[in-house]
C-alpha cells in the first residue's frame, strides 16, 4: 500500500523522536556508571604500589571498553535505522516516484537527517569523549590538588628558611621556581634558597590549570570549526544538488535550491567570523588565569600571551 505524504512525515518524526530518546538513554548510563567509577578509578591509582600501575590500567581499561561498546551500539542503531533508511530506503522512493503528492517530502527528509538525526550523533560523539577523558583524567594528581599542593607547602615552608651567617628568620616573599639569592635584613648576608622539585613545577600546572578552567571556550571555539566544517559540506552537496537541474525545466525547484544556497552562505560567513572571535576569547582568559595563578612570571607570559596572539592574527586563521 503507498504511503499518504502524511504518514510518510509521520515516519520520519517517528523515528527522529526515537534516535533521540535512545541516545539521551545512552548518555545517561554512561553518565551513571562514569560517575560511580571515578572515586574507584582514583582510589586504585593512589594506592597502586606497581610503577607500571597494572591494576589501576586494567580497572581503567574496563570503564574504556563499556564505553566503547555503547559507542558500537550506537554506531550501529545509526547506520541501520538512520542512514539506512534515509540514503537507501527513503531517497530511492521519492526519485523513483511520479507522485505529485509527495512533492517536496525529499527535502523535509534531507533536512531531517542532515539538520537533525545526523548533528545529534555527532554531539553524542563529542559526549562519549569527554567521558573518555574524565577517565584518563584520573591518571596521576588532579591538576587542581597539584597547584594547591604547592601553595600549601609554600604557606608552611616560607617562614622556616634562616640565616646561614647569623640565623635570623628569613620570610621567603612568594614561590621561587629556580634557585634565588634571599637577603638577611639583619646582616644583609645572601642566601641561597632552593625550590623544592614540586614548586619549580609551578609554571607547567598553573598554565595545565588554566587551560583545564577554560576547557569550556575552547569547546565553543572547537565546536564552531566543526560547524564550519559540516555547512562547507552542506554547500557542495547542495551544488551537486543543483548541477544536476535544468534552470528551466526545474525553475521552482532550482529557486527554492539557490535561496537554500543563499541561507547556507550567509551561514557560512558568519561561522567563519566568529571562529577567530571565539579563539581569541580562549586564549585571553587562559592567559588571564595563567597570569593570576602564576603572578611571579606575569611580565615573561604577558609577552607569550602577545606574541600568540600576533602569530594567530599574522596567519590570518
Amino acid at each position: 500500500m503507498t504511503k499518504t505524504r502524511q504518514q510518510w512525515i509521520d515516519e520520519m518524526a517517528g523515528i527522529e523522536k526515537r534516535w533521540f530518546v535512545f541516545l539521551d538513554r545512552l548518555e545517561e548510563r554512561v553518565k551513571e556508571f562514569v560517575e560511580a567509577s571515578i572515586p574507584e578509578l582514583q582510589e586504585a591509582y593512589k594506592n597502586d604500589t606497581d610503577a607500571a600501575k597494572r591494576t589501576y590500567g586494567r580497572l581503567a581499561d574496563s570503564i574504556e571498553g563499556q564505553i566503547e561498546s555503547v559507542r558500537k551500539k550506537a554506531e550501529k542503531v545509526y547506520e541501520k535505522e538512520i542512514e539506512d533508511y534515509y540514503h537507501h530506503y527513503l531517497f530511492e522512493y521519492f526519485n523513483s516516484s511520479d507522485e505529485d503528492e509527495l512533492q517536496g517530502l525529499e527535502d523535509i527528509a534531507s533536512d531531517t537527517y542532515f539538520e537533525v538525526c545526523d548533528p545529534r550523533y555527532k554531539k553524542f560523539e563529542k559526549i562519549m569523549d569527554d567521558w573518555s577523558k574524565k577517565v584518563k583524567d584520573t591518571e596521576g594528581e588532579n591538576t587542581e590538588s597539584k597547584y594547591q599542593a604547592i601553595i600549601d607547602e609554600y604557606e608552611q615552608l616560607k617562614d622556616k628558611f634562616a640565616c646561614k651567617q647569623c640565623g635570623s628568620p628569613i620570610s621567603i616573599p612568594h614561590i621561587f621556581l629556580t634557585t634565588a639569592y634571599v637577603e638577611c635584613t639583619a646582616c644583609q648576608t645572601q642566601n641561597t634558597f632552593e625550590p623544592s622539585s614540586r614548586a619549580r613545577e609551578l609554571d607547567f600546572v598553573g598554565r595545565e590549570l588554566a587551560e583545564q578552567r577554560n576547557e569550556y571556550l575552547k569547546k565553543e571555539y572547537d565546536d564552531e570549526k566543526d560547524r564550519l566544517d559540516e555547512i562547507h559540506d552542506k554547500i557542495s552537496d547542495l551544488e551537486s544538488d543543483m548541477m544536476g537541474l535544468d534552470e528551466e525545466d526545474d525553475a521552482k525547484e532550482y529557486a527554492k535550491l539557490q535561496e537554500k544556497m543563499k541561507a547556507l552562505k550567509a551561514e557560512y560567513k558568519a561561522t567563519k567570523e566568529n571562529i577567530p572571535v571565539l579563539y581569541k576569547k580562549y586564549l585571553k582568559a587562559t592567559f588571564d588565569e595563567w597570569i593570576r595563578l602564576v603572578p611571579q612570571l606575569a611580565e615573561q607570559n604577558q609577552r607569550v600571551y602577545e606574541g600568540w596572539l600576533a602569530d594567530y592574527e599574522r596567519r590570518g586563521e
